[in-house]
């Protein structure tokens, strides 16, 4: 490894000793504490791109939820309810799945008392299938990533207190999330009538794990990025959060218990049980809600894209660039800070 290479993560790095006395880090720990107090110019004046991350996560929000409810309008618009106990004589409907007809055969009593299920719904429409796919699939990588800014969140709030099971949990969200939101996504594009009724089955049981682990981890780890926060706002987002939480735990294992047995038999119409109706609509109210909280934690972060970084002058992809007198000399944020240091006390020494 070359003298000059600006590399101040590892411990075997030895930096040069440069005849103008400046002292040069020799593993991370130095190198924070010689930049102590310096705050990089983010340059915001001029830079070719300043986007705020909430824009683009409220239009991926707004079309996921809009595809959501779209979803629901078409179902509903060509959803079928027996009228007359003579229909379910030989145990069996004639429906529809897109344009073609079929007799449906089930040994499911239709409930006297029942409400249309979200999920059945959209099993069995083809136009609300395939817009719940878009409204699922569209979201993985924004939650993800939303996940992965909560966890630099917490890990800096946190960073003077270093504790290995906070930082366990940091980074067991993200594969968390991730799983979540997989499985959400198989559910909706893996159908129990034409593709594989197991797969489905399964990819909804571990949405429902990985789901109530994920929130209750991700309300606990937003209040360890607020604790110190003085807003009444941030203390009310975790509230909410956590009653989210609550709620979809207690009615994800319910629902999905009973939603599985009941889809074992062929799934002719999409009324369930009361009781079971609003379990359903409850957990899928908590898991909107939560979710929508999370775009506050992006509130005050933006893309900023500026000519320092985006031609690469501060990365060292070139040693003898980062030399003393070279030309990005002063890209090294501990020697410039030493340069202000110096400077200062030789103004105070003049005066």
């Amino acid at each position: 490894m070359s003298a000059h290479t600006f590399t101040v993560n590892s411990t075997d790095y030895v930096a040069a000793c440069y005849s103008n006395g400046f002292q040069v880090p020799k593993n991370s720990k130095e190198n924070r504490n010689l930049k102590y107090g310096h705050v990089e110019d983010d340059n915001v004046d001029i830079a070719y791109l300043n986007f705020p991350l909430l824009r683009a996560s409220c239009l991926f929000t707004i079309i996921s939820l809009t595809s959501f409810f779209a979803a629901i309008y078409a179902a509903f618009r060509t959803d079928y309810k027996p009228f007359t106990d003579e229909e379910l004589l030989d145990n069996s409907l004639i429906i529809f799945y897109g344009s073609k007809p079929f007799r449906c055969r089930t040994h499911l009593k239709f409930p006297k008392d029942g409400l249309p299920s979200i999920l059945n719904l959209f099993e069995l429409n083809v136009w609300a299938n395939v817009i719940f796919r878009l409204s699922a699939c569209l979201t993985v990588a924004v939650r993800v990533f939303h996940v992965f800014i909560l966890k630099k969140l917490v890990i800096n709030t946190w960073s003077n207190y270093p504790n290995p099971v906070l930082r366990w949990f940091c980074d067991l969200m993200p594969m968390l999330s991730f799983i979540e939101s997989t499985a959400m996504a198989l559910f909706s594009i893996i159908t129990m009538h034409n593709d594989f009724k197991d797969v489905n089955h399964f990819a909804k049981s571990v949405f429902a794990v990985s789901g109530t682990v994920n929130m209750f981890l991700i309300a606990v780890l937003s209040f360890m990025a607020t604790v110190n926060s003085p807003k009444i706002l941030n203390a009310i987002t975790v509230i909410i959060r956590l009653a989210c939480a609550f709620v979809f735990a207690y009615t994800a294992p319910q629902y999905f218990e009973f939603h599985i047995g009941w889809t074992k038999e062929c799934l002719c119409h999409s009324y369930i049980p009361r009781d079971f109706a609003f379990l359903e609509y409850s957990l899928i109210f908590a898991y909107l809600i939560f979710y929508l909280t999370c775009l506050d934690d992006l509130k005050h972060l933006q893309f900023i894209c500026y000519p320092r970084t985006s031609s690469g002058e501060c990365e060292p992809l070139d040693p003898a660039n980062f030399e003393v007198g070279a030309k990005y000399e002063h890209c090294r944020a501990y020697e410039f800070n030493q340069r202000r240091i110096n400077a200062i006390s030789d103004n105070i020494q003049r005066m």
